[in-house]
């Protein structure tokens, strides 16, 4: 957007004023991160090196070849040759510039000198009345610019494997995502656009929570059970009690906590995940109305787990393994992601083909069912039905409750067939039937006391 500084102001004469002072601060503020940096540099740079006045004056000078640019025409020869001798001349500058750094100095680095054709064109933005862009972007190079040193961190740090996990995100997100998710594709009743939003969002938090457990995951196992449940919940479960079997010189009692507080973080993790998912494709799909009413009963029921899940993440118990072993290996779980969509494409067809047969009547068990194979691929294969089907909003609520029912028990099935120990499976039993009758008591208080609470109807 074009912001005409004569229009707003009025005088033609105030107006230039404002663009002088403003086409040398843009270039002062990127002046000022550099001289900065020199100054806090251990190989101090030489003083003759541009500063807070030489970048001021540099986008002052681009400020008024523009303005001198306006008034080139056809018949103004003279001027047209003053503002082709001015561009060459800072051409030639920047050129010598770049010759003394490296001849005399021995630098080979040319931000500087880049910075300072990007200084020029801020100034050049200015004369022509694109004020707020030519802060915007001066903002931005010098954020760039002085968060070198935490740059600098980060690529030492990441490894390959990482980049390319990043990257490989970036091709689902930006590059495939839009022709999934721009219009929807139904294929048998099945929308692939909401299958591979589920797949994409597995992707989003498989690799944001690998980049937290390898920051945080050495200070505590709650890291991996919080993250670890909002990629899957199951293999956090497991993944949390195959940790614990082998801390053989913890007492009974303090590995049962661990492994119960553990439980209630991954569970609330679950939760989050899950009506995240839900308020993704509920909106899609019903009007805000009805939304609004599935997420608010949701929300009412959730409380209860999450708050257990909020007092487990500050219990002391969990302080006693300061050092744990991450098993997130893979930034980016494509098969975690693509066993979800195989999942969700089996509940799919059993759940339809039951439907069919029983009518609605069958959505709860069906949900059921799915919901301990699978929370997340069983809430999309019901609101995917339900859209098709026309099921009521209270047996879309209800059957969204039982799959997260059904998706806290679960977790015995799992630990239970990768561990023997007998306190770690009776503490997954009692963190399963607590989490599950919180929510389950949350429901019946909703439904006894509507007035209280989210109605449903």
């Amino acid at each position: 957007m074009v912001y005409e500084m004569g229009s707003l102001i009025g005088d033609p004469v105030v107006s230039y004023a404002i663009k002088i002072v403003l086409g040398f601060l843009v270039g002062a503020l990127i002046g000022l991160e550099r001289e900065r940096a020199r100054i806090a540099s251990a190989t101090k740079e030489p003083r003759s090196l541009p500063g807070i006045r030489s970048f001021g004056l540099l986008s002052l000078y681009g400020t008024m070849l523009a303005e001198l640019s306006k008034d080139v025409s056809d018949d103004s020869f003279i001027l047209q040759l003053f503002v082709a001798v001015l561009a060459v001349l800072i051409l030639i500058l920047l050129l010598m510039y770049i010759y003394i750094r490296f001849r005399y100095y021995k630098m080979t680095g040319i931000t500087t000198s880049i910075v300072m054709v990007i200084d020029i064109s801020l100034g050049f933005m200015v004369g022509l009345d694109r004020m707020l862009e030519a802060i915007a972007t001066s903002i931005l190079v010098t954020t760039v610019l002085a968060i070198k040193p935490s740059i600098r961190r980060f690529v030492r740090e990441v490894s390959y494997k990482e980049l390319l996990s990043g990257l490989e995100l970036g091709l689902f997100a930006f590059i495939i995502g839009p022709f999934f998710l721009s219009h929807p594709i139904v294929i048998y009743g099945i929308d692939i656009s909401k299958i591979y939003l589920l797949f994409l969002m597995i992707l989003i938090l498989s690799f944001v929570s690998y980049i937290a457990v390898k920051l945080k995951g050495s200070e505590a196992i709650k890291y991996v059970a919080l993250l670890g449940g909002l990629v899957n919940s199951e293999a956090a479960a497991v993944n949390i009690a195959s940790i614990l079997s082998r801390h053989t010189g913890l007492r009974d009692n303090v590995l049962r906590s661990v492994m119960k507080n553990s439980l209630y973080i991954i569970i609330s993790a679950m939760l989050i995940r899950n009506t995240v998912i839900a308020v993704t494709l509920l909106y899609g799909i019903y009007s805000a109305d009805v939304a609004t009413r599935i997420v608010g009963s949701l929300l009412v029921v959730f409380a209860a787990p999450l708050l257990l899940g909020l007092l487990a993440w500050y219990s002391r118990d969990l302080d006693v393994l300061k050092s744990v072993e991450v098993v997130i290996e893979n930034p980016l779980s494509l098969r975690t992601a693509i066993r979800v969509v195989v999942v969700y494409a089996t509940i799919f067809a059993i759940g339809y083909v039951f439907i069919s047969i029983y009518g609605s009547s069958a959505l709860l068990p069906v949900s059921a069912i799915g919901g301990l194979v699978n929370a997340g691929a069983a809430i999309l294969m019901v609101l995917t039905l339900s859209r098709q089907l026309e099921i009521s909003v209270n047996i879309i609520a209800s059957a969204l409750l039982v799959a997260n029912a059904a998706a806290i028990f679960n977790k015995l099935f799992f630990v239970r067939t990768v561990v023997r120990d007998k306190n770690l499976v009776y503490a997954t039993v009692s963190a399963a039937i607590v989490a599950s009758s919180a929510l389950i008591i949350a429901a019946i208080v909703m439904i006894v006391a509507p007035t209280l609470m989210f109605p449903l109807i």
